[in-house]
């Protein structure tokens, strides 16, 4: 298993509960991802929020690297962190 950390800043004054919204709406996107056995969000600050993400494999981890790549719709501007440990 493979752990990726991706962090993205959040637009000042987006309450909690839009992040949640926003959140709700990637469910589908990622469903059925080939290699992504979880997804996890986490809101770091009033600024920062994170999607962790649980891969098969450091394989299927590389498939999809770096944000312009792995995003399915071309999101990019967040930070990746792969770990192998």
């Amino acid at each position: 298993m493979i752990t990726e950390i991706v962090s993205f800043k959040v637009p000042s004054g987006t309450s909690r509960d839009q992040v949640l919204e926003d959140a709700k709406t990637t469910i589908d996107r990622w469903s059925g991802f080939p290699g992504l056995v979880r997804k996890t969000f986490v809101r770091q600050d009033e600024k920062t929020t994170m999607g962790i993400y649980l891969w098969e494999s450091l394989e299927t981890a590389m498939m999809t690297p770096g944000c312009k790549r792995r995003r399915p719709n071309g999101e990019t501007g967040r930070r990746s962190a792969i770990t192998t440990r």
